[in-house]
């Protein structure tokens, strides 16, 4: 994954050269010679990074034609790097799980940032390119793993807390399911920057569709607990890429 997100923030980064001065021109945005002023924009979408994936949704203000201040509210999921999904080799039917994978990590994450137009949209089928900035806390929540263990006295399944002194390849028949531990949750907060490029290319007057590649540092107060005997990390050094879907609305 972190190969192909370096190849897709290459080829945003090119089309920015190669676009940029083209549309960099001093004139407000036209869809057939009709001028429309627009103050805001909503859009959402997907995003995917070098430890995960999320989803976000953003509201942002029209501060002058080329700058636009973002609020943006963030679901992300992060995966321990060195995590491997296994299967107990003595049942056919049995459910994979993260050996030595003892929490799962979530993060809720409230943004503030801006969006500079480098590249302005100036007929319908053309492109907007800029670059953007964001800043904020992460809520981030550890959530215990339960597996299915096979209780070998009785010949059951029983679902419990992994606990990898106990638990082994020998009797862990996959994992549970993911609404256990919910009532285990332990807060980790931090604090997430992220810098990137974006093309909006929407042919819709009041439509948004695009995407946007970049790179974002996430930091925690202390190092987040997800594996058993591996190190694991506080700082979350990322590169990630993003496609959104919306519309904007006009002053009046």
């Amino acid at each position: 994954m972190k190969k192909n997100l370096q190849i897709a923030l290459s080829f945003v980064l090119f089309l920015c050269l190669q676009f940029g001065q083209a549309f960099a021109q001093e004139s407000i945005y036209t869809d057939d010679e009709v001028h429309i002023n627009y103050n805001r924009e909503l859009y959402g979408g997907f995003f995917a990074h070098t430890q995960g994936w999320g989803l976000n949704f953003v509201h942002n203000y029209f501060k002058t034609v080329d700058k636009r201040v973002n609020y943006e509210i963030q679901l992300n999921f992060t995966h321990h790097s060195k995590q491997k999904k296994i299967y107990n080799p003595f049942f056919r039917d049995a459910k994979g799980y993260y050996y030595g994978k003892i929490n799962s990590f979530f993060v809720f994450r409230g943004l503030y940032g801006q969006r500079k137009i480098i590249g302005r949209k100036l007929r319908s089928k053309g492109v907007e390119i800029g670059y953007s900035w964001s800043l904020g806390p992460s809520f981030g929540f550890l959530k215990p793993v339960y597996l299915e263990v096979i209780n070998f006295d009785q010949n059951v399944l029983e679902v419990v807390r992994y606990d990898p002194d106990k638990h082994d390849l020998g009797n862990i028949y996959g994992r549970a399911g993911g609404m256990n531990g919910f009532g285990e949750l332990q807060f980790r907060p931090g604090l997430y920057l992220k810098l990137g490029v974006f093309i909006e290319y929407s042919s819709k007057r009041t439509g948004i569709s695009g995407i946007e590649a970049g790179m974002a540092l996430d930091a925690y107060l202390e190092p987040i607990e997800m594996m058993a005997d591996i190190e694991n990390q506080q700082f979350y050094p990322l590169l990630y890429i993003s496609i959104f879907l919306g519309t904007k609305f006009n002053k009046y």
